[in-house]
């Protein structure tokens, strides 16, 4: 296999390696770069390597816990050890919080963990929603995905950068079928930066991609040099300490003509729910912040509960 075509965005060795008995899924939004991500998640759900770990996620599952229950425990157990790099003791101490989960807490031994860790490529699409955690891996939200993607609007030469990248999977994904478009991800917590510098490994090999750039910011400044077309904010701005300071940092880093696109979830009259983040504000809030920044909304998709805005700097 000529890993090397992939490497450089060669869509045709990806769906060269789906086998003829794949089953073709059609959706009813369109966007060049989805045939591509489906021909990828097809690669990566069908790698040796995944079967082992089905078989292990399987032998938990057999415990006969609650979905809600077993949801929980698979989120924060590749968190805690894919990403935070905890060992088993340290797992199980987590858990031991969360009667409801702690019987199964003590079920993986350190070999499962190393199964699991060994899929944080796997792990982290499905962290994204973009596929199912539970085999065959089925795409999830995938008309969803290809909504936002439009409405990036992005083009070849353009400079995209994401604030608030978290373990980098998006931005991972915009350089991966944008090979075209430079691409920078930005992130003020120490631990993600160093997981999303982790590259992303296929059938043993690392997937290279030189066009995508890693910075460490902080809580009022980007850090990113001047000269953006594209800023991208995914449920990043209710997370803000300090909004003002921030968005002026963004503001600066974007080109007079660029964009800043948000995708974000909302409440209704300031009223938190349960289970729901405790700094979500409403859209009209979120909207009167950048304004207060010197933006105005140019185009915006969605509802009072999730949607898409892009900014432009005012005139």
């Amino acid at each position: 296999m000529h890993l090397k075509c992939f490497l450089i965005g060669c869509l045709s060795w990806l769906i060269s390696t789906i086998p003829t008995n794949a089953q073709v899924t059609t959706f009813s939004c369109y966007h060049p770069k989805m045939e591509a991500l489906d021909s990828f998640v097809q690669v990566v759900t069908q790698q040796p390597s995944v079967a082992t770990y089905d078989k292990t996620i399987k032998g938990w599952w057999e415990q006969k816990y609650s979905y809600t229950d077993f949801s929980f425990f698979l989120d924060n157990l590749y968190r805690q050890a894919a990403i935070l790099g905890k060992d088993r003791d340290q797992i199980r101490s987590f858990f031991a919080k969360h009667p409801t989960v702690e019987k199964l807490a003590r079920k993986p031994k350190n070999k499962d963990l190393a199964i699991v860790v060994e899929q944080h490529l796997l792990l982290d699409l499905i962290s994204l929603g973009i596929v199912d955690r539970y085999p065959p891996h089925e795409i999830q939200r995938r008309d969803e995905f290809c909504t936002e993607w439009n409405f990036y609007q992005l083009k070849a030469g353009q400079r995209v950068a994401e604030i608030g990248a978290g373990d980098g999977t998006f931005s991972k994904l915009l350089a991966m079928f944008h090979p075209d478009v430079e691409c920078w991800a930005t992130e003020i917590n120490s631990t993600l930066f160093e997981y999303m510098q982790r590259p992303w490994v296929l059938y043993g090999a690392p997937l290279v991609m030189d066009n995508l750039h890693f910075v460490l910011g902080n809580e009022t400044d980007t850090g990113l040099p001047i000269g953006f077309d594209r800023i991208i904010l995914r449920h990043t701005v209710h997370h803000f300490s300090d909004p003002s300071s921030m968005l002026s940092s963004i503001r600066k880093a974007l080109l007079p003509n660029g964009r800043v696109c948000v995708y974000e979830s909302f409440i209704k009259n300031d009223e938190v729910k349960d289970g729901q983040c405790a700094f979500l504000m409403t859209r009209e809030t979120l909207i009167q912040q950048f304004k207060d920044a010197g933006f105005e909304l140019e185009a915006s998709s969605g509802d009072t509960k999730k949607g898409l805005l892009r900014f432009k700097v005012a005139t």
